[in-house]
């Protein structure tokens, strides 16, 4: 039940309402799954479950719905950015693509785009983002204040979230 609610977790991060923080949220998420899991595993299998050995089982289970409610309940306005593209690394579960960050002191910014399985209404399969070209990136504020990805697009790339 715990490693199902921390892959939830994780999946929550990335999709549908992808964080614009995702990265070390993410790492967050693994650290807590790493305790979580350690916690769990050196309690004896004969004795009772305390009630907090049970809120360590289910918290990642709330941490996943506190992070898709902050998309799903956002009723805010998208503002959209213009960036340049500086690089995109490609994984098997998402891609990072690092453009010019639109936030005061910040360089860049890394954007997670799902490219496994995926929530989106639109999915292009093998996109590029090229180093050097202008991207569109559109964030919200979130109902409880977490930004997330709503879009973001270069030339024919063009991925919506819902």
């Amino acid at each position: 039940m715990f490693l199902l609610g921390a892959f939830a977790l994780a999946l929550s991060v990335t999709g549908p309402y992808p964080l614009l923080a995702a990265g070390p949220t993410l790492l967050g998420a693994g650290l807590i799954a790493l305790v979580g899991a350690g916690i769990l595993t050196m309690w004896p299998a004969d004795g009772g479950v305390p009630s907090r050995h049970a809120l360590i089982v289910v918290f990642p289970w709330i941490l996943a719905g506190f992070i898709i409610a902050n998309g799903a309940l956002d009723h805010s306005q998208e503002v959209l950015h213009e960036t340049v593209a500086l690089k995109q690394d490609f994984g098997r579960t998402w891609d990072v693509v690092t453009v010019q960050s639109w936030r005061p002191n910040r360089a860049t910014e890394s954007l997670y785009i799902k490219t496994g399985f995926s929530f989106r209404t639109r999915k292009f399969v093998g996109a590029f983002f090229f180093p050097g070209k202008p991207v569109t990136v559109g964030v919200r504020i979130g109902a409880v204040g977490m930004p997330w990805l709503s879009r973001i697009s270069q030339g024919y790339n063009n991925f919506y979230y819902p």
